[in-house]
């Protein structure tokens, strides 16, 4: 499955996603939230947002059979199982599509639609969807947001006041101000969500008993909220440098002096990052001035008094330019001292232990991690796998201490020179895979990924003469990362942050020769090029099954023109064209597809189809709009 919020894959088993804690829909569930969260912010990029946008108004819409779409400025409803006759007709909602896309969805009684009309203070409309008739009736203007659970429906105003509705003809109730969007909390039912007000104050609200609970408050700032279980009774947030863990609505301290490294519900549970001392810093630090600074004083001028001559006249004056090296070499003694008080201080802390809690105990994985080499390997399948060097085996290269001046950062100073030392070389790492601890070989000009679903660690490297690159694989077992051997020896030349990859029917594919100007690439899986020319590929997760699909859904051959595009199914090595000229998309659970194509800029409006496979299809309408919920190309 790809995350809903974030785009990264998340695996078998798993019930958040460990990048930003969005949950995974459980069996035979039809819709799944999407909420927001920043875990490993300086470590991950996050590709795929910018590759497909959800209709940006609405939260909760997942992979089922009902498919709304807007023509002629009325909302339609087609029914994926009945496959009869819409059945919403006629809703007035003109001027819904100048934000870009339309705001409609289901309440989550599926007997409601509710819409928000842009042309009209944004106002949130509700009409039955048996009642034909009737006109809609609104219920409150300025919303900014509709987000739909299986259980419960929550909407958001641009004002950030956060209201329930449980029924939609009723009133709806305010339980909390000052709330983004991408700071709700929640799991999949939606009975009881965590919120964040503002950046301070976190809070719970429990549809069961319909109150509004308090958790914590940081003068600070809550850095972000990571659910552990599906019903809220065990969760995580991090303020104010510690973390702490809410069990049944009470937190409690975890971590004092700690930073989140992600989570990983099955598996793990919390990673963090312990700060410990400073100890060992000093040692990759090279101080030959030690013994001569600590006998160092200050220059004054009169020690460098002296008497000159002028025409038979003595008079006395001063050695100015001796004074002057005197006084830069002291000034410069000073610039050591702050580094050593910096060091002293505890205030450029280095080192820290990598910890993991699994909801029971502590267990420690690695000791004295210099905390900038702690790199994510790969998520694929959202397994952590992280790659961690210890500080002692990068102090054989000590930095000289007159290179460090700037006191106020010592650490991310220290940290790029010491790496920098190391650039291109292969250093002894360990590899966190779940609880378990691997040492492997790493390199900082290289790429790393970890196949979860297949236990390889991919890496990209550099040839030779630091041009073109190759990719390579290794087993990954209890023992370590194995033996590399090459996959692709011609992979392209563009940054890594532009490399992406997928895993899916228990292969590897991934984006080779891909272009930052273009953002496309030929898809590729050992070595083989599948599809030219693809701008980006989605793996997702069987609800029913409990298991990712076998195959990567592809985007194709865009226009610059009009942002349409070819959509394909690639099940192994074989290519199935679903669909040329598309501009929009959405998958049923059948895994066939509706595709809105045939768009006309002009009209803007298209064709909508459902399609089987590139043989077989059904006209669903003619001269849509637009489909909610819909996977379209963002324009580049």
């Amino acid at each position: 499955m790809v995350c809903s919020n974030c785009g990264n894959e998340i695996g078998k088993g798993v019930k958040f996603c460990t990048e930003c804690g969005t949950p995974v829909p459980e069996k035979k569930s039809k819709k799944g939230l999407i909420i927001a969260g920043i875990v490993l912010a300086a470590l991950v990029c996050v590709a795929l947002l910018a590759v497909f946008v959800i209709a940006p108004a609405i939260r909760g819409i997942g992979q089922d059979n009902t498919l709304l779409y807007v023509k002629e400025d009325g909302i339609l409803r087609y029914d994926g199982k009945k496959t009869g006759d819409p059945i919403v007709e006629d809703v007035a909602v003109k001027g819904a599509l100048e934000r870009s896309r339309a705001s409609y969805t289901l309440d989550h009684t599926k007997k409601y639609l509710l819409y928000i009309d842009s042309a009209d203070s944004n106002t949130l409309y509700y009409k039955a969807l048996k009642g034909k008739d009737e006109k809609p009736a609104d219920i409150k203007e300025d919303v900014d947001l509709i987000i739909v659970y299986d259980k419960m429906t929550y909407f958001l105003t641009k004002s950030g006041d956060l209201y329930r509705l449980n029924d939609v003809t009723g009133k709806p109730k305010r339980i909390g101000a000052n709330v983004a969007s991408y700071r709700i909390y929640g799991y999949e039912a939606g009975e009881k969500i965590a919120f964040l007000e503002g950046e301070n104050v976190l809070s719970e609200y429990n549809a069961a008993d319909d109150k509004v609970k308090e958790i914590a408050e940081a003068e600070e700032g809550i850095i972000n909220v990571y659910p552990r279980t599906v019903d809220l009774s065990d969760y995580y947030y991090a303020a104010e440098g510690d973390i702490y863990r809410v069990q049944n609505s009470e937190a409690t301290l975890l971590a004092e002096d700690a930073t989140v490294m992600g989570m990983d519900g099955v598996r793990s549970g919390m990673l963090h990052y312990r700060k410990t001392s400073e100890t060992g810093m000093a040692s990759l630090i090279d101080d030959p001035y030690a013994e001569s600074d600590a006998e160092m004083t200050e220059p004054s001028r009169d020690d460098y008094k002296k008497k000159e001559t002028f025409f038979g006249y003595e008079y006395e004056t001063y050695d100015y330019d001796a004074y002057d090296a005197a006084l830069a070499e002291y000034r410069l003694k000073e610039s050591r001292d702050l580094v050593r008080e910096t060091i002293e201080s505890g205030n450029g802390l280095l080192f820290g232990d990598i910890y993991c809690f699994d909801g029971k105990e502590e267990t420690l994985l690695c000791e004295g991690v210099l905390s900038n080499t702690i790199t994510l390997a790969g998520n694929a399948n959202h397994s952590h796998a992280l790659v961690t060097m210890e500080a002692s085996l990068l102090a054989e290269k000590p930095v000289p201490i007159d290179e460090l001046t700037d006191s106020y950062d010592i650490a991310a100073t220290l940290e790029e020179k010491i790496l920098g030392a190391h650039e291109g070389e292969e250093i002894q790492a360990n590899m966190i895979l779940g609880k378990t601890v691997r040492p492997m070989t790493y390199r900082d000009t290289d790429r790393y990924y970890y196949d979860t679903a297949n236990e390889q660690m991919y890496r990209i490297v550099l040839k030779d003469d630091n041009s073109v690159r190759r990719m390579e694989k290794a087993a990954v077992t209890s023992n370590g990362v194995g033996e590399y051997e090459t996959v692709d020896d011609d992979f392209g030349k563009e940054p890594f942050n532009y490399f992406y990859c997928y895993s899916a029917g228990g292969r590897f594919y991934y984006l080779r020769d891909f272009s930052a100007e273009t953002r496309k690439g030929d898809l590729c899986s050992e070595g083989e090029v599948l599809v030219e020319d693809v701008y980006s590929a989605q793996v997702t997760f069987d609800s029913e099954k409990e298991e990712y699909k076998n195959y990567l859904r592809v985007v194709s051959d865009v226009s610059t023109s009009d942002y349409s595009f070819t959509l394909s199914k690639v099940t192994g090595r074989k290519v199935e064209v679903l669909s040329d000229d598309v501009v929009q998309y959405k998958f049923f659970e059948d895994d066939s597809a509706a595709v809105l194509r045939e768009y006309s800029t002009r009209r803007k409006t298209g064709e909508l189809y459902r399609v089987y496979s590139a043989k077989k299809e059904t006209e669903i309408d003619t001269d849509v709009q637009d489909i909610s919920g819909a996977l379209y190309v963002y324009p580049y």
